[in-house]
């Protein structure tokens, strides 16, 4: 009797988790249905406004230095705001 009212238990908790997680993936999604995760950081690491952004990373990109490497990059360290 215990034992399947655990598992009675158990199987109630997996299909409330599956259905909270099949409503909540709905309600993230994006017109090409990908799931889109909103800013959260925005204007505390970078600035807030898309435009402002995107002239900053291209002054960034403009002003960087291309260097030759002998063979090819085996690693990649970057910074990272989140």
């Amino acid at each position: 009797m215990k034992k399947v009212l655990v598992y009675s238990l158990l199987c109630f908790i997996l299909i409330s988790f599956s259905l909270f997680l099949i409503f909540y993936l709905k309600k993230m999604r994006g017109e090409n249905n990908y799931i889109i995760r909103q800013p959260n950081f925005a204007g505390v690491f970078y600035p807030e406004e898309e435009q402002t952004l995107n002239q900053l990373v291209a002054s960034y990109l403009n002003s960087a230095e291309l260097i030759k490497l002998k063979g090819k990059a085996k690693i990649l360290i970057v910074r990272n705001a989140g």
